[in-house]
């Protein structure tokens, strides 16, 4: 079988480092996410020390992400 059938396009997910550590943060996260259009799921993952914020969406991209979450006072970059 050609590896390139295997191999899937995961460019719909998108990775962040966050500095949501408390619940209330994610409680926020979940106000602004829910507030764009695109979102079709998200989670944070806390027990991670980078706090990893996963997106999935078809249509949104990183920089908006970034730029959401910098202007509410929290850190968030591109995982890569």
């Amino acid at each position: 079988m050609n590896i390139y059938l295997l191999m899937k396009n995961f460019n719909h997910i998108l990775l962040f480092k966050t500095n949501c550590f408390k619940k209330r943060d994610k409680t926020v996260v979940e106000k602004l996410l829910g507030q764009l259009d695109g979102v079709e799921d998200w989670n944070i993952d806390m027990d991670d020390d980078d706090r990893v914020l996963r997106i999935i969406s078809h249509t949104l991209k990183h920089q908006r992400i970034i730029n959401l979450l910098n202007q509410h006072g929290y850190h968030c970059c591109e995982l890569t």
